[in-house]
Formats: C-alpha cells, sequence, structure tokens
C-alpha cells in the first residue's frame, strides 16, 4: 500500500457518502484478493452504518475509485473467519441479488484493523437476534 492508512483518513473518505442521520458504527480497510493475480488486488475502506455496509474502492495509493453499497435488509447470508488478532480475518458478505464479497482485513501498523471484521459480524449478528434483519448465518464466526 502506498499511503499512509489512518481511521481518521477511513473515516473522512467514508463519511461524505453517509445518508441524513446515518450513523457510521465500525470501518476499516480490507482487500478483496483476486486468486494468483496479485495486480488484481482490490482495495476498500469498509464501513458498516446503521443500514447500509458501505465499500469505498481506493486504489493502492489511495485515490478514490468507486463507492458501492449493500443495504443491510439487501443481506442474504454472512460469515466470518477468525485468524487470530496478527493475521487477517475474513468477513464474507452474499447480497440478495448474489454478489458475494470477501473482505480481508489484514493487519496495519498502528490501525486495529482485523478485530473490524469481527466487529461488524457481531454487530450483524446482535441486529438478527433482535429481530431487525434476516440474515442467514453460516458457520460461527
Amino acid at each position: 500500500m502506498g499511503i499512509r492508512l489512518t481511521k481518521k483518513k477511513m473515516r473522512q473518505g467514508l463519511a461524505v457518502h453517509l445518508e441524513g442521520g446515518e450513523e457510521l458504527k465500525y470501518w476499516g480497510y480490507a482487500v478483496i484478493a483476486a486468486d494468483f493475480a496479485l495486480w488484481k488486488n482490490r482495495f476498500f475502506y469498509v464501513g458498516l452504518t446503521d443500514r447500509r455496509l458501505m465499500l469505498l474502492r481506493v486504489s493502492a495509493f489511495g485515490k478514490l475509485k468507486e463507492f458501492l453499497e449493500i443495504r443491510l435488509t439487501d443481506i442474504a447470508e454472512m460469515a466470518h473467519s477468525p485468524l487470530g488478532s496478527l493475521i487477517a480475518q475474513v468477513l464474507v458478505i452474499i447480497a440478495g441479488d448474489g454478489g458475494k464479497y470477501t473482505l480481508q482485513f489484514q493487519p496495519i501498523i498502528g490501525l486495529e484493523n482485523p478485530q473490524v471484521a469481527k466487529e461488524m459480524y457481531d454487530y450483524l449478528l446482535a441486529e438478527i437476534k433482535a429481530g431487525r434483519l434476516d440474515i442467514a448465518v453460516a458457520g460461527e464466526g
């Protein structure tokens, strides 16, 4: 990565896309890795709000490229792979339209980035248990 990532920088990038009254709960940096083709990896600032999962695609040098969103009510399935605090943790989101996002939250010096995957997963799990969301949970995170 050619830029110095900070929580503040990621939050500022995502905050531009917040809707009125929407609250950013958790945010971090994730990679969607391409198999055997590192140059095809996609980098994202990922934010979870009380309404949406926001994916702000950035270049390896921090240039903003594209904004994607998945309404929480449009998430069909999710999974979490806890790999420990020193290596990447993975959050898998499958949207109702079949889109699959395997988000790898990797360690970044000075940030507690891998735990963001678990925090997002736990927030969504609490919303499911409270009856506010209907999302299938694959395995147990």
